[in-house]
């Protein structure tokens, strides 16, 4: 029986590198890696501003912070930037994204977010580890970079493709309901380590690429994203086990940034937005 499930999680993986195959017209901006996408624009858009609405209701919006200008031009900056990259590469129309920010009281929460539709979170957290306009420029780069590249579409649609099959290979293999919820179990583990963790670190790897270039056009110093990552290191801890996490370890993250940086200065452009 073991023998036979493991068979059937390794035809899940066949189903998706086939899946990715069959998909291959869809590709990321910059990247250009082939991609899958299961759930249509319009359903994440609904799914977004629902989330979007319900995180604002929840929340304590600062209508005015220190930080208000600098964010005004770094969201304008990188908007312009990202709806240009659409335009060149992407396969969603610019006027899909609703480029907008809302700045989020939460001292202890180091973090920012943009959902695949272009609204954005920014918590006051992350404004120590960020330090400065080119620092918020880096984490902001790197949510705008998620959404441009369709990583809340590819995901969701992943994850509902994984619960699918995995309804379908233990169904298929156990002969009692306690037997199925136990088989179940074990799959749900295997597929978020064998699967779904190393999928999402791709796409953290991938942000980060894209995220530079979207900050050097915009005319931020690409370089300063070492540093930034360094800060949020030691704030947040390193993990070696990044097998286990759905984002790389620290580290592992700042060697890619420094291969990823000579592409990044080519397009450092400084000049194109002095007054």
């Amino acid at each position: 029986m073991k023998s036979r499930f493991i068979q059937g999680l390794t035809l899940v993986s066949f189903l998706f590198g086939f899946m990715s195959v069959i998909s291959g017209c869809s590709t990321v901006p910059i990247t250009g890696r082939s991609q899958v996408k299961l759930v249509s624009s319009t359903e994440m858009d609904k799914m977004s501003f629902a989330a979007y609405e319900e995180i604002l209701l929840t929340s304590n919006v600062l209508t005015k912070h220190e930080y208000s200008d600098e964010l005004d031009r770094i969201v304008y900056r990188l908007s312009t930037v990202a709806n240009e990259i659409i335009a060149e590469q992407g396969d969603l129309d610019v006027s899909y994204y609703k480029w907008d920010y809302r700045i989020l009281k939460a001292d202890d929460y180091a973090n920012a977010v943009c959902f695949p539709n272009g609204k954005m979170l920014v918590y006051t957290g992350i404004l120590p580890i960020a330090q400065n306009e080119t620092g918020l420029a880096v984490i902001m780069g790197h949510e705008v970079s998620h959404a441009i590249a369709n990583h809340g579409r590819e995901q969701v649609g992943r994850q509902g493709l994984t619960e699918f099959f995995g309804n379908v290979v233990t169904g298929a293999l156990a002969e009692t309901e306690a037997e199925r919820q136990r088989m179940m179990k074990t799959y749900d583990a295997l597929a978020q380590v064998g699967l779904l963790l190393p999928y999402s670190r791709v796409q953290e790897y991938e942000a980060d690429r894209i995220g530079l270039i979207l900050m050097a056009r915009a005319g931020y110093d690409p370089r300063e994203a070492i540093p930034f990552w360094e800060r949020m290191m030691y704030k947040m801890g390193d993990n070696p086990y990044d097998f286990l996490s759905t984002h790389p370890a620290s580290t592992k993250r700042i060697e890619q940034l420094q291969q990823f940086m000579p592409e990044a200065m080519e397009n450092y452009n400084p000049d194109r937005w002095k007054k």
